[in-house]
């Protein structure tokens, strides 16, 4: 088989028809879902069965209690070891696929074979709009830029989006449940820390819906997620910063309310003075000279609000 699909669902049933159809109705065919009901407690499991007596390419698990996304993605990952598939590609249950991504994607990497992991842009739009069309993403397309923007945790690659070679990813054996959430900007960081290369294809493939109002303490996991990832990045990037430096400076570059007294913003600009030496060194692939320029910009906004609040 050719592609394996991974789709997690949780109490996604006002969703996951939409998600279904745009999956099942591909251009490309030679593929299998495998979607996991974690646990759900509305009709998600019931949607998934129905679709599986209708396409024997859905295969269904259902957990007997809710895991997470993280140990999701370690569930299936550990059964894809298992499995003849030359691509792998993930799906969340509250997104649609345009028509034709699996074979866009399949027929770029089929022809770039240096490339491990591709995602590409997309339409965004807001949980309960009706006509789709707002915005489409702007990612970075090439690797060093992908890279650069790791920097920030954000604007790299769409998760939905993604597809990667399975035995270029099944050779690092990730701990995908290693975070509490937030398994893939988890996943991309190790990929990149093992040299592997990234792409993004300009066209949009994917329609991915923004959920307004989250709760505040999924907020927080996600923070707390992403900060251990984020400081496995910055250790690597800058091996030498203390700890305590990378922490901060961490906290600094991606958090989107910082809560750090004037002192621990100021440590984290030292260390920032610190590092910006070494703009000439790519380590993984980075553009350097991107990478500092974004977070130039973010460490000077970040004084800014800082000395205006103190004064």
């Amino acid at each position: 088989m050719k592609l394996a699909v991974i789709l997690p669902a949780y109490n996604a049933e006002n969703f996951l028809t939409e998600c279904l159809d745009s999956l099942l109705n591909q251009t490309f065919s030679d593929f299998c879902i495998l979607a996991v009901n974690d646990a759900s407690t509305d009709n998600t499991g019931d949607i998934l069965e129905s679709y599986a007596t209708k396409d024997a390419r859905l295969r269904v698990y259902h957990l007997p209690q809710n895991q997470g996304e993280p140990a999701v993605m370690q569930f299936v990952m550990d059964m894809l070891n298992y499995m003849n598939v030359e691509y792998v590609a993930r799906m969340d249950a509250d997104d649609i696929c345009v028509p034709h991504r699996f074979e866009k994607q399949i027929q770029y990497l089929d022809g770039h074979p240096e490339i491990d992991i591709l995602g590409s842009n997309a339409l965004l739009f807001n949980d309960g709009q009706t006509d789709k069309m707002t915005k489409i993403s702007t990612l970075p397309l090439l690797d060093k830029d992908i890279k650069a923007h790791f920097s920030l945790a954000r604007d790299n690659i769409i998760n939905p989006s993604s597809m990667w070679r399975h035995s270029s990813i099944k050779a690092l054996a990730i701990n995908y449940a290693q975070t509490a959430t937030a398994p893939d900007f988890h996943m991309w960081v190790q990929c990149a820390l093992h040299q592997k290369k990234f792409a993004n294809l300009p066209e949009p493939l994917l329609f991915y819906r923004i959920h307004q109002g989250q709760a505040s303490k999924i907020h927080d996991k996600i923070n707390e997620s992403i900060q251990y990832s984020m400081e496995l990045w910055i250790s690597h990037l800058f091996p030498e910063l203390t700890p305590k430096e990378v922490s901060l400076l961490s906290r600094t570059l991606h958090e989107k309310s910082i809560k750090l007294s004037k002192e621990e913003f100021e440590m984290a600009f030292l260390a920032y003075d610190k590092v910006q030496s070494t703009c000439e060194i790519s380590l993984f692939g980075e553009d350097r000279h991107t990478m500092f320029s974004i977070l130039e910009q973010r460490i000077q906004l970040l004084k800014k609000l800082l000395y205006q609040h103190v004064q």
